[in-house]
């Protein structure tokens, strides 16, 4: 994951139980991103981990699914940055979130 990040955007593919409108302004709220180890330790002290954006234009290297919603991670933080040194990414989803599926990837910026 340490090269990946590398002229790349990471987009999170995400499907819920929840109405649309409301998983689009809750998940990034509620949602937390980062290495393993960082994840656990943001959960457990209410922090924030890796800030999630909804997206309003998805790449077009990432088939759309119109039951989705998409979300970019940001990779400017400090916590970004040790997800890539440590070469894992973790989510972690609440139970007020519904029934999330949920698929990452990494696209070139364009």
């Amino acid at each position: 994951m340490r090269g990946c990040a590398r002229g790349r955007i990471f987009i999170c593919r995400v499907r819920s139980s929840l109405p649309p409108h409301q998983l689009q302004s809750r998940f990034p709220q509620l949602c937390k991103a980062g290495s393993h180890d960082d994840v656990a330790e943001v959960v457990n002290i209410a922090l924030s981990g890796i800030a999630i954006k909804p997206l309003s234009h998805v790449p077009a290297a990432i088939p759309l699914r119109l039951e989705n919603q998409y979300f970019a991670l940001d990779l400017s933080t400090d916590a970004a940055r040790a997800m890539l040194e440590a070469g894992n990414c973790t989510f972690y989803s609440p139970e007020s979130l519904g029934d999330v599926k949920l698929e990452l990837f990494a696209v070139l910026r364009s």
